[in-house]
């Protein structure tokens, strides 16, 4: 095979792209891309050995079984990168192919903070992240990398980051008003930062870093009240998340009364009592449903705050058609971290919790216009919602089990599965109450004319009932799709395979269809 590095490069993206490769090929390319780095390096532009950096990074983490010496692989990066960092000027594109291959290979073959070796290589990689955080050129690619590798591995550095916290937030939140591949990263890397900073302050049960706690509490505080950028107010958002456990740890009953009560009394204000809303406050809501449900899990939870938190998440759902396609995810991660906060407080509340929740988020998914109206209705200038516009929201719900970024956030694959199987539970009662609530019949026209045309002879007794049946079939038939078989078993009665109130409507034959098709593939 052709050892010319593009050749080597684009032979990657078809295998990597490929479902049909093996491992056969993919070790050749594996081969082939060491061979390059050792024969070739320094006739390969900067550019071709980023990429070569990236590739090796892409085997390490998807096909983890071909790395036969990862400690080898590991070397190679850190020697790459400490010729590159202590250079005057060291080449961007290089250096950013290292911090992002490096990156992925820590996600087979992390550090361990336990072990000496490892603790001098994270000072190092600590201190060349420190020089990187600060951009030196207008070309922020290595920048970016580096502070992505800081927030995907932000555990190992956490702990050396609370010497300089101060300097270290102001920097991160810099990046926040840069352009808009560095606000990305920017979100990225304060997020994480929050996040490794509540789980260092939970430990720290001596309080020794109370200073830290305060610090951000009064920060946090200040920009819920003020009026900021939509990045930082749902940074705040997510720091408080991140933050609430160490709270109670942290800070006096008074200090935690006076936060608890800002962040219900904002979002009371914000979401409650307000019935419009701008964009911005949407775009965040998911944001502050996790932060409600946050702090409200680790006590008693009182009918109030149940009640705010129940309209915030409805509210979530009702508006899902109106929020652009990035913000889909940040709903469903706020729906599941909010049953995951009510499932650790009492079984009870969680309960009706979902039952509430999946009840009205069906009924409000189907109740607009039906699809066949809507297509009718196209050339108008609005935006006309059906159904389509909320299966988004449903289907990555219950495609919750194998997403392991909710690892990160201690929803781990029990608890996942645990909270799947409520809501196909949920939405399978859901289906039978409908069936049975919404009058579908038809009646005699009543003309004196004679008439041959069967459909014009009938008319459905409730209109609105019916139209919103349409939709509720149309629902199920693609919400079932994402549903194993198995799983459905114990949550259908014997019943639903045999609805036979109204035999005669051909909607409720093709839901019918749709529930018995579902078994018959199993």
């Amino acid at each position: 095979m052709d050892l010319d590095p593009r050749n080597v490069l684009n032979l990657l993206h078809e295998y990597l792209g490929d479902e049909n490769t093996g491992p056969q090929e993919c070790h050749q390319l594996l081969t082939n891309l060491n061979d390059v780095l050792i024969q070739e390096q320094l006739n390969l532009s900067y550019l071709v050995q980023e990429k070569v950096f990236k590739a090796l990074g892409t085997f390490a983490k998807h096909f983890q079984y071909l790395v036969k010496d990862p400690e080898n692989l590991r070397i190679l990066f850190l020697s790459q990168l400490e010729i590159q960092m202590i250079q005057k000027e060291f080449s961007y594109k290089v250096v950013s192919g290292l911090f992002s291959g490096l990156d992925q290979l820590c996600e087979n073959y992390p550090f361990d903070l336990n072990a000496k070796e490892d603790k001098v290589i994270i000072g190092k990689l600590y201190r060349y992240v420190d020089k990187m955080a600060v951009p030196a050129a207008t070309i922020k690619v290595a920048n970016r990398a580096a502070l992505t590798f800081l927030a995907n591995n932000i555990s190992l550095f956490v702990n050396l980051m609370t010497e300089k916290f101060r300097q270290w937030h102001e920097t991160l939140l810099k990046w926040l008003t840069y352009g808009p591949d560095d606000q990305k990263v920017g979100v990225l890397v304060v997020g994480a930062f929050y996040q490794g900073l509540g789980e260092f302050l939970l430990n720290d049960v001596d309080r020794k870093y109370r200073n830290i706690t305060l610090y951000f509490v009064e920060y946090f505080q200040r920009i819920l009240k003020d009026k900021v950028s939509n990045h930082e107010k749902r940074l705040c958002l997510l720091g408080l998340s991140s933050f609430s456990a160490a709270f109670y740890v942290q800070l006096s009953e008074e200090e935690m009364k006076d936060i608890h009560v800002l962040i219900m009394h904002t979002f009371e204000e914000t979401y409650v009592f307000n019935q419009e809303h701008s964009s911005d406050a949407l775009e965040y809501l998911p944001n502050y449903t996790q932060t409600v449900a946050k702090f409200i899990h680790l006590k008693k939870i009182t009918n109030n705050e149940l009640f705010c938190l129940q309209k915030g998440v409805i509210l979530m759902i009702k508006t899902f058609p109106q929020l652009s396609y990035s913000y889909h995810g940040a709903v469903v991660d706020a729906l599941v971290s909010t049953f995951h906060c009510l499932s650790s407080n009492d079984e009870n509340i969680f309960n009706s919790f979902v039952e509430n929740t999946i009840y009205q988020g069906v009924v409000w998914s189907c109740s607009h216009q039906h699809i066949s109206e809507a297509e009718i209705l196209e050339g108008n200038s609005e935006k006309v919602i059906t159904v389509k516009n909320y299966l988004n929201l449903w289907k990555q719900l219950l495609r919750i089990s194998p997403v392991r970024k909710y690892d990160k956030c201690g929803i781990f694959l029990y608890d996942r599965k645990y909270i799947l199987t409520k809501v196909i539970d949920k939405l399978v009662r859901t289906m039978l109450i409908l069936i049975n609530k919404l009058n579908v019949s038809v009646v005699l026209t009543e003309t004196n004319a004679p008439v041959t045309d069967i459909e014009s002879a009938y008319k459905v007794s409730e209109s609105n009932d019916f139209a919103i049946f349409l939709n509720v079939v149309d629902f199920y038939q693609e919400v079932f799709t994402e549903i194993e078989p198995t799983r459905l078993i114990d949550c259908l009665p014997p019943s639903a395979f045999g609805i036979s109130d109204f035999d005669n409507q051909k909607n409720v034959i093709r839901l019918r269809s749709v529930i018995q098709n579902n078994f018959s593939s199993w």
